[in-house]
């Protein structure tokens, strides 16, 4: 009898996309906190350093914390509770889940 250890591992993906042109900003992380999603607005900040963006994010407790670091020309609007249908991004998560669901390796 040959013992399997099964062992799960977890990626993140940060993601804002524009609804006027479709340009993307991605960051794979391996977890979800404050820090990464200040990485995440840093990111979307030197990308769009002479426009002032938009961004809305749902209720995850890393959008909202009061810690959060959120560059001078981001600002966050937040959906209400429990309404991910309201956010055009999760359309695009819908559609990567299919190219990312669960794998077994060896």
């Amino acid at each position: 009898m040959v013992d399997i250890a099964l062992v799960r591992e977890f990626q993140y993906v940060y993601g804002a996309v524009s609804p006027s042109d479709g340009e993307c900003v991605f960051m794979r992380i391996n977890k979800m906190n404050t820090d990464n999603m200040g990485g995440h607005l840093g990111m979307i900040s030197a990308k769009h350093s002479e426009e002032m963006v938009l961004l809305v994010v749902d209720n995850a407790s890393s959008h909202k914390a009061k810690a959060l670091n959120i560059p001078a020309n981001i600002r966050l609007c937040a959906l209400p509770p429990y309404s991910p249908e309201l956010n055009p991004q999760e359309q695009i998560w819908k559609k990567m889940r299919s190219f990312f669901a669960n794998q077994i390796f060896r």
